[in-house]
């Protein structure tokens, strides 16, 4: 149930983006976000996940609201992957926690040499998005860096958090055979 809240704010924005437009449709998303945080908060419980997507949503439809300028709008998402890759970085290199452990709730069946791989492959996930956003920022239209953004750029978040599952799951089971056979 809790997909479909988070579902439910990508299709109010993309149809509130092709009738209204972009500033609309950001100030309709943060109150379609703030309400569905509250449900979920209501109805479900609340995870690390959910908090870092609200206050993310909360933090970008703010700025694109107080910026009103389309082409500064256009590299947002550039520089929100490139930061977060540099907090990726940081807590690789910087903390004795990455950022993705304290994220993965299997973390704790996985040794550190893993965890810091996982932590790698993201770092260079957001890096690749970044360019790849900036380069469609630079050349496409509004309306097809808005369908990049909601089906490619989605489409390929998907594909990467489900490769780390199965990559998760693959290292966890390897890591149970290796102890039933010692």
């Amino acid at each position: 149930m809790k997909p479909i809240f988070h579902l439910l704010s990508l299709i109010v924005f993309f149809i509130s983006y092709k009738f209204y437009g972009f500033m609309l449709a950001s100030e309709i998303l943060l109150l379609v976000t703030v309400m569905s945080f509250c449900a979920n908060w209501y109805f479900f419980t609340i995870n690390i996940l959910d908090i870092i997507n609200f206050f993310l949503i909360l933090i970008l439809s703010v700025l694109t609201m107080h910026i009103q300028n389309i082409e500064l709008i256009k590299y947002k998402m550039s520089l929100f992957y490139i930061l977060l890759s540099i907090g990726l970085i940081y807590s690789h290199l910087g903390t004795n926690n990455s950022f993705i452990k304290i994220l993965i709730s299997e973390s704790r069946h996985l040794n550190e040499e893993i965890i810091k791989k996982i932590n790698l492959a993201w770092m260079i996930f957001c890096v690749f998005c970044a360019i790849l956003h900036a380069i469609v920022a630079s050349f496409a239209s509004d309306n097809l860096l808005m369908l990049f953004k909601i089906f490619v750029l989605t489409s390929l978040m998907i594909i990467f958090i489900g490769s780390n599952l199965i990559y998760v799951q693959y290292a966890k089971n390897n890591k149970i055979n290796e102890k039933n056979q010692n």
